[in-house]
This record gives structure tokens, C-alpha cells and sequence, in this order.
């Protein structure tokens, strides 16, 4: 099973990561790949860091199942094909996606006829200076103007690309988060 969690920069995915893998027996992250560097909030295993050059020869090797730099980073993100198949075929994996990667991730889940075997999780924050704030405690983030602007871009893609997510309204507490994204991912796997 595919647990996919997406949202806006510093709408908590990572930290929402966290709580489901420690409450979700094996539960683990997707790996993917990028040409960013490390940030202290990362969680191991999630990614793998690669310069551009290599990015580029994985994603012309047609290793990548999604590739793109989402909503105006900088920084090039992927999925390889192969752990995409492992995931939906065994465990519980539960990646962090942006841009397009959830729509390509819920198009080829139809396709090889394992849609039941993904869930999708978007966390919603509609409050601008709530957003604001949280991007500010991380000093790991930079463009916190532009991170502001792409997540008007990743709500509104949340509700319009056909992906059937389940929206978390972002702004409750963590524990609130958690409990609902655990209730949701118990209520589909009856």
C-alpha cells in the first residue's frame, strides 16, 4: 500500500510522515530522488540525494515513473519505476509527493489495476500567515515568498487534478491531523 501525503511547503507533511510510520507497523518512506541538499527535517531513508547530472541521466535512462522540479522549484524530484511496483505489490509506504507526481501516481495505479493499493492525503492550509509562520521556523527554507505563492497553485491542484484525496485541513493541531489521517487510512483498509 501507497500512503501518499502531499500539501503545500510547511503544511506538516513530514512531520504527519513521522507519526504514521511510528503508529503504522513497517511502515516506511517511498524513496525518492533529488538534486536539493539535505535538510535536518528530512527522514532517512525518503530520499536519496543525487547531483543534476546523475538526475538527468536516471530520468534519460527511464528509471523515473515521475520526474519534475513542482510547482517552480528549483530542485528536480523522481520516483523510479521499480520501487513504485515493490510498494504496490508489498508493505506500506508512505512518500512525500509534489507537483504532478500524485495525479502520474494515481493514473499508473489505474493502469496496472492497483488503484485499492493507494491512498491519497493532501494537507490544506488556506491561511497565508499560518503558512507564513511555519516557514519561517525552518531556516532551511528559503524563498518563503515563493513558497507562499505555489501554495495557492497546490491547493487549487488538489481539488481540480481528478485525484480522489482525502483534504486534511492543516491549520488543527498535529494530533488532530494525525487522528484524522489515521482514521481515514483505517476506514479504507477494512
Amino acid at each position: 500500500m501507497i500512503i501518499v501525503l502531499t500539501g503545500a511547503s510547511g503544511s506538516g507533511k513530514t512531520t504527519l510522515m513521522k507519526q504514521l510510520q511510528a503508529d503504522i507497523p513497517g511502515a516506511k518512506p517511498l524513496e525518492s530522488y533529488t538534486t536539493r541538499s539535505k535538510r535536518a527535517s528530512d527522514v532517512e531513508g525518503e530520499l536519496t540525494y543525487i547531483s543534476e547530472g546523475e538526475f538527468k541521466k536516471q530520468l534519460d535512462a527511464g528509471e523515473f515513473l515521475w520526474a519534475e522540479k513542482p510547482f517552480n522549484t528549483t530542485y528536480w524530484y523522481g520516483t523510479r519505476r521499480r520501487a513504485v511496483d515493490e510498494a504496490l505489490d508489498s508493505g506500506v509506504y508512505i512518500p512525500l509527493l509534489a507537483g504532478t507526481a500524485p495525479k502520474k501516481l494515481f493514473c499508473y495505479a489505474q493502469e496496472v489495476n492497483k488503484i485499492n493499493k493507494v491512498l491519497f492525503l493532501f494537507l490544506y492550509i488556506a491561511d497565508q500567515d499560518e503558512l507564513r509562520r511555519r516557514l519561517g521556523e525552518d531556516p532551511s527554507r528559503i524563498d518563503v515568498e515563493k513558497r507562499l505563492a505555489a501554495a495557492g497553485a497546490e491547493n487549487e491542484y488538489a481539488h481540480s487534478s481528478g485525484v480522489p484525496f482525502k483534504i486534511i485541513d492543516a491549520t488543527q493541531s498535529k494530533d488532530a491531523v494525525f487522528e484524522e489521517a489515521l482514521a481515514f487510512i483505517r476506514l479504507l483498509e477494512q
